[in-house]
């Protein structure tokens, strides 16, 4: 419920600065002229644009961890299985686990995993920082260490550590 309220407040003080800016735009234009207008209009723009060289979705990059490599894996024998480690009023947090039959010892192994977040996250992001996967006769055994951020208007207010362990059957 706590992250639905944060998000809320996230979203009216957003459309609050948005309309200030507006105004702010509309009195600059007024006072010193449409050049300083459109001066000001690329002043702000320029707080929201991401520095070149970043991938667009960098959390999608940086949440995948790689355990065996797929040469290693025999073909046609990989599968995956979604997990929810958290879920909560208005997202879940995930843990997908690729999976596949190694060519040497014949047993399951983790190929890749990918933590996720879905539903709506706006003023709160997860940060998984650490994952291991450990095979085990009927399954795995899995931790995720991360951190979750608490930001209002995109400014870091409030960080906790989160740890997610268990096992998934396979």
């Amino acid at each position: 419920m706590i992250q639905l309220i944060w998000g809320l407040l996230n979203l009216i003080l957003s459309l609050f600065f948005l309309l200030t800016c507006f105004r702010a735009l509309k009195l600059v234009r007024e006072r010193w002229g449409i050049f300083s207008a459109i001066i000001f209009t690329f002043g702000l723009l320029s707080f929201c644009s991401r520095p070149l060289g970043q991938p667009l979705n960098k959390e999608n990059v940086i949440n995948r961890w790689t355990f065996t490599p797929d040469s290693s894996i025999i073909k046609n024998t990989s599968q995956s299985t979604t997990l929810t480690l958290e879920k909560n009023l208005i997202a879940n947090y995930n843990l997908e686990l690729t999976y596949g039959t190694h060519k040497n010892s014949q047993t399951k192994v983790p190929v890749k995993v990918w933590a996720f977040t879905s539903g709506f996250v706006m003023g709160t992001q997860w940060r998984p920082e650490f994952v291991s996967v450990t095979p085990e006769k009927n399954g795995f055994h899995y931790l995720v260490n991360g951190v979750y951020e608490w930001k209002l208007l995109g400014v870091s207010l409030y960080s906790q550590v989160k740890t997610y362990k268990g096992f998934v059957a396979v």
